[in-house]
């Protein structure tokens, strides 16, 4: 590994985020047109999409100011609010939603919401975790929490396998399986053009079978 340009943390949250969302960043590297970031977090997926496609035009949502600053230095535009009451005077070609609609208690207003900003032939790529990942099902077919789950606001790791412990609490709120994920969008009026699996740990090995990844990401179209 070159190490010049950055330190060893850097890339390897570089690394991290091109195996969680590599397929998105794939899908989005020579396209054109704007770009809906909803649950933004620091920027971290934005810089690396802005630097494989400079011309994209970026628009980042987050409901935590602290963000604000380092995704400012990434996006062309920074909205600090709640994406189901914020007012949005435009549509997007994009959409992009990782890793967030789980940690949302109503999915249904959000994927109204999320319908209602996508242009006509734009793509919505939504990933979240999967219930029913091949880790999630041993996990509990030897008596312990799956990773996607907890049970407590303050810590992370009661019930969980010592490999998936961590400190502080997630906060997932819904948790979803392939079939439950693919249902509710068709449901909202979305066609689904392609779902792939993922898993970061494994980059690559599960995208044939989103039904058992360690998440699932779903190309979304309006019906």
């Amino acid at each position: 590994m070159n190490c010049q340009g950055g330190n060893l943390s850097e890339i390897a949250g570089e690394k991290h985020i091109r195996n969680r969302f590599g397929y998105i960043l794939d899908e989005l590297k020579d396209s054109k047109g704007s770009v809906l970031v909803i649950g933004s977090g620091d920027g971290s997926f934005e810089k690396l999409l802005k630097e494989i496609n400079p011309k994209i035009s970026i628009t980042s949502i987050d409901i935590n100011p602290a963000f604000k600053e380092k995704v400012s230095r990434v996006s062309d535009t920074v909205i600090i609010d709640d994406f189901l009451t914020h007012d949005f005077d435009q549509t997007f070609d994009f959409l992009v939603s990782g890793d967030v609609i789980e940690h949302i208690f109503d999915t249904d207003t959000f994927l109204q919401k999320a319908r209602s900003l996508l242009s006509n032939d734009g793509y919505f790529y939504l990933q979240t975790p999967n219930l029913a990942s091949w880790h999630g099902r041993l996990t509990l077919l030897f008596g312990y929490t799956p990773e996607a789950m907890e049970v407590s606001t303050v810590k992370n790791y009661f019930g969980k396998f010592w490999i998936f412990r961590h400190e502080n609490a997630i906060n997932h709120i819904r948790i979803f399986t392939y079939t439950a994920l693919r249902e509710m969008c068709t449901y909202y009026g979305f066609m689904i053009k392609h779902a792939v699996g993922v898993d970061h740990r494994l980059p690559g090995l599960f995208k044939p079978f989103p039904q058992i990844a360690g998440s699932v990401c779903l190309k979304l179209k309006k019906q």
